[in-house]
């Protein structure tokens, strides 16, 4: 009896884990804006020309199957989106913090979880970024066959 329990809990956990979508949670709360684009979206995204660009950014967004932003730039709804982000991360299994960067009021932090090994070993990774300058905060949610280094190579731009 107790194994089934515990199997039911963890089955449950799982579910409620992949359904929380950090953007549609946030989408309730005053006065913060979101942004939600699904892979059929980046699809039809036109990009500058690839000779003027060291990274393909055509490429990159075809790999991608979600961008989510977030933002808000108040008090109370900065501190409403922290404690999303904070329930996201803990309701979502293995998170793992891969930077962490304070300077006087601002920090940015990035977390990234491999969501699964589909097809030609390709990893589904999921990078969430968060931006935080008192009061703003912006989250930044990636989900795809992206790698740290391809993430990099957009940064530098």
């Amino acid at each position: 009896m107790k194994r089934i329990i515990s199997l039911l809990l963890f089955v449950t956990t799982v579910m409620v884990a992949s359904a929380f979508d950090l953007a549609e949670e946030c989408d309730n709360i005053k006065g913060v804006s979101t942004i939600s684009i699904n892979q059929a979206m980046l699809k039809l995204v036109s990009f500058p020309d690839k000779g003027t660009n060291p990274v393909d950014l055509e490429a990159l967004s075809s790999r991608l199957d979600k961008v989510q932003i977030i933002n808000a730039d108040e008090p109370a709804p900065t501190a409403a989106v922290k404690n999303m982000v904070n329930r996201y991360i803990s309701s979502a299994p293995r998170f793992e913090r891969t930077m962490k960067m304070k300077d006087g009021d601002e920090s940015v932090m990035m977390y990234m979880r491999t969501l699964s090994v589909p097809r030609a070993n390709e990893p589904q990774n999921e990078f969430l970024i968060i931006v935080e300058d008192t009061p703003d905060i912006t989250v930044v949610l990636l989900v795809g066959r992206i790698t740290m280094d391809e993430l990099a190579n957009v940064t530098e731009l």
